[in-house]
């Protein structure tokens, strides 16, 4: 019997892997396991506890009394929360029924393609006898498929803060999924902790989304992910032991029938697979291996994991009281649906396009949903299917409705002015004067609010200031808003056809509350009737203010006096815009922890007439700069010609070289692969005889 005891648990990072490669990342085990340790007495004193309860439960038990197989010992049930922004990371139903398929066909001996295990090993194949069952119904008794989604940006750099929304882990096996760690973990797949480990409600699965099931976002490879991150769950340790690096020293799990290993990434042949004690081939199959060759638990494992279940941590989990109380006791329940779609920020086209619709509806059942979607602007008016395409053929505003039905019963979402159809022809020619004196928003006809808070914090006219005039546009941010929060407001259409050089010119106030602030304003231009958006201004709290920080009050800037030293003019390039018949543009702000903005006077103009150079020169922008790893280079083309591209550092030494032959007149962009030290760099267009120099900041 190995020293069994004294492994530190509990993080699992897999690769990503292709048909030709694979790319290693590197765990944090010892970084997450020791600093909960190191913190927190208790996680102490509960790992001490369950060693000492495993370590005797097996020693009393011998290796016999796990090589039972078939009738399945233990049922647990299962709830995966889903923490979401509405992207990829928001997985199907269908992908969480594909991982409880691959974890109970893994977890019950259910592998057909074991022929390829090594021979020694073919005998200590387990079926641990554990089936996973997703919750049907949930802590407060209410009917759930085990599918819990939470929109919120803690799908991002995510980390224990992102286990969410907790179920009792008494009862529940909680698995979250996400769509990226925090760097600071060191870019893992997945993780757990050792139980008795665990911080208060983090006592759980968490993992990337692309590590779930085989389907959808996932794949072949990386469906093993959740199977060996429950293994830890229940106790087990990484095959070759506490080093948590697989390749780097030969290793001890403490598992009887699981040789001393150093690991291998990727899977090794049997001849190179004797790497400790020769001639003795490793158990480079094993699951809690990262050998991307996974067949088998060893019947040592088996038993780490029963024992495991006797704990008090884990010993409620499959009674028959449990079973009930969480719907997994083999009665059959059918929700009735929850109907939703993402209707955070309303569709914005012209008139005879079409909207691309999505269904997220909670608490479907596994077949035998439908989804009926209804608008009356829209022809035809009623569509099915979880997926649909809705066109508009009128200007106008229009609610959108779904209802999702199946043999339980049914229920409808609607939307309200989701759907915002404007004409494609402009309702005025640049230049356009605009001091808001006649305007209210919100609720003016053609000029729109996207407002991400439902509270009363959104773009709004006011009379309390103004730079000229009496009134100005204002966003109230210093209480009430919700940080990270976005709120915008968008213009009417406007022509600027017959012009070139057209830039958008406005007077902004703004204040910070306090240093380090992430308020952000960018501007972007439309000229599909707000369907797409290019991005073309953009200024961080910083670059924003136009005064010393103000943390005490509401801030309101001077009213009235024209003056300069407190409302700064910015300017939006719309130059490759210019000839497009039908342009929006949509101010955008990012809240945090920032004070009141206010914007007023946007005027908008173009000069008449085409210049001599090919190239309109001031509209020649790279965005984002400063940038990290790539940037676009936009400009816009007069007359058609053949535009090169180039990139150097300071020393003169050409980087980068990229060719647009034949440019057409209009806007065109280039993606400048900019992974290069920190430090300025200048990107360089050439048309004909001119010559547009920009400078690049690389952070």
């Amino acid at each position: 019997m190995k020293n069994s005891t004294r492994y530190m648990a509990i993080f699992f990072c897999f690769i990503v892997s292709t048909a030709h490669s694979q790319i290693s990342h590197w765990c944090a085990t010892d970084e997450m396991t020791n600093a909960e340790l190191a913190a927190n007495a208790t996680a102490r004193t509960g790992r001490q506890q369950f060693n000492d309860f495993v370590e005797n439960y097996v020693k009393n038990n011998p290796p016999s009394a796990f090589r039972s197989s078939g009738a399945v010992q233990y049922i647990i049930p299962v709830v995966f929360h889903i923490v979401h922004q509405y992207g990829p990371e928001n997985i199907s139903d269908a992908q969480i029924f594909d991982e409880m398929r691959n974890l109970n066909r893994n977890y019950q001996g259910l592998r057909t393609d074991t022929a390829a295990v090594y021979p020694t090993f073919k005998p200590l194949i387990a079926d641990v006898q554990i089936e996973f069952r997703l919750a049907q119904l949930d802590p407060n008794g209410n009917c759930t498929n085990g599918i819990d989604r939470i929109a919120s940006p803690l799908t991002y750099n995510g980390g224990n803060n992102s286990m969410i929304n907790t179920w009792p882990q008494n009862q529940y096996l909680n698995i979250w999924t996400i769509s990226s760690f925090d760097p600071s973990i060191g870019g893992p797949a997945a993780y757990t902790f050792l139980p008795g480990v665990a911080p208060p409600g983090k006592d759980g699965i968490i993992s990337l989304h692309n590590y779930v099931g085989s389907i959808g976002t996932s794949g072949l490879t990386t469906q093993y992910a959740i199977t060996h991150e429950i293994a830890h769950w229940f106790g087990v340790p990484h095959i070759w032991g506490i080093s948590n690096a697989p390749g780097v020293t030969c290793g001890d799990d403490g598992i009887s029938d699981t040789p001393i290993t150093q690991g291998f990434n990727p899977c090794p042949s049997p001849s190179n697979a004797a790497v400790c004690n020769p001639p003795i081939v490793e158990n480079y199959q094993n699951y809690m291996d990262y050998s991307y060759c996974y067949y088998m638990f060893t019947i040592g494992q088996k038993a780490r994991m029963w024992a495991t279940l006797t704990t008090p941590l884990r010993n409620q989990l499959y009674t028959a009281t449990n079973l009930t109380a969480t719907g997994t006791d083999g009665s059959v329940y059918t929700c009735v649906p929850t109907a939703f779609f993402d209707s955070r920020i309303p569709k914005y086209i012209c008139e005879g396009s079409s909207i691309f619709l999505r269904d997220l509806s909670l608490n479907l059942d596994s077949t035998g949903n439908t989804f009926t979607w209804f608008s009356s602007g829209a022809s035809p008016n009623s569509v099915t299917g979880a997926q649909v395409s809705l066109a508009f053929p009128t200007a106008g505003i229009y609610d959108v409705s779904l209802t999702v039905s199946n043999s339980s019963g049914s229920d409808t979402y609607t939307a309200t002015g989701y759907v915002v159809v404007t004409s494609a022809t402009a309702s005025s020619v640049a230049p356009v004067v605009e001091g808001f004196e006649s305007i209210a928003l919100p609720g003016t006809t053609d000029w729109f609010i996207d407002n991400e808070n439902v509270s009363s914090n959104f773009f709004e006219t006011t009379n309390v200031t103004s730079f000229s005039g009496s009134k100005c546009v204002r966003l109230q941010n210093y209480s009430g808003n919700v940080s990270g929060t976005k709120d915008a407001f968008i213009t009417p259409s406007f022509s600027l056809v017959n012009t070139t050089a057209s830039k958008a010119f406005f007077r902004v106030a703004y204040a910070n509350r306090a240093t380090g602030s992430g308020d952000v304003l960018k501007g972007f231009v439309s000229t599909d009737c707000g369907a797409s958006w290019v991005q073309r201004y953009i200024k961080s709290a910083s670059q924003l203010t136009t005064q010393p920080t103000i943390a005490a009050n509401n801030f309101i800037p001077p009213s009235g006096s024209l003056d300069t030293t407190k409302w700064r003019q910015d300017m939006i390039n719309l130059g490759s815009f210019s000839n497009q018949p039908n342009v929006r543009i949509k101010f955008e702000f990012t809240f945090d922890t920032g004070n009141n903005l206010y914007i007023d006077d946007i005027n908008i103009s173009g000069v008449v007439g085409l210049e001599d150079n090919p190239l309109d020169e001031t509209d020649v922008v790279l965005v984002p700069n400063p940038a990290n790893d790539r940037t676009k280079l936009y400009f816009s083309v007069v007359k058609p010609c053949d535009v090169k591209v180039f990139v150097f550092d300071l020393l003169g030494q050409t980087l980068q070289q990229v060719n647009v032959f034949g440019s057409t007149t209009g806007v065109h962009s280039v993606l400048l692969d900019s992974k290069y030290a920190r430090g300025v760099y200048l990107v360089q267009l050439s048309a004909g005889n001119q010559i547009v120099n920009r400078k690049l900041i690389l952070e």
